[in-house]
């Protein structure tokens, strides 16, 4: 009997997210990303990350390398405390 080897399936793809803030709640959240909109940066509130805590992105990436050279950036100049975080992206289909 052959065991079927893992592999990432078609439906599956992970992102690579910059988290720069977590608030409690999305009010906290949404005058997070609108003093942020004033500096001319965008982010956004990640969906579907575990945590009763929303995250904010600074920036989503398909691989780590390039998620790295960003979040060295973005530590030296905007949050020091900003990670990678990364997520499970299910491409359904609609």
């Amino acid at each position: 009997k052959s065991v079927p080897i893992a592999l990432p399936s078609e439906s599956e793809v992970i992102n690579y997210e910059i988290i720069a803030a977590a608030f409690a709640r999305k009010s906290e959240a949404d005058v997070y990303i609108n003093e942020l909109s004033k500096k001319g940066i965008q982010g956004k509130i990640v969906e579907n990350m575990p945590g009763k805590m929303l995250k904010i992105s600074l920036g989503t990436f398909l691989d780590e390398e390039s998620a790295k050279k960003e979040l060295t950036r973005i530590q030296k100049n905007i949050n020091k405390d900003a990670w990678i975080a990364r997520v499970k992206q299910s491409k359904n289909p609609k």
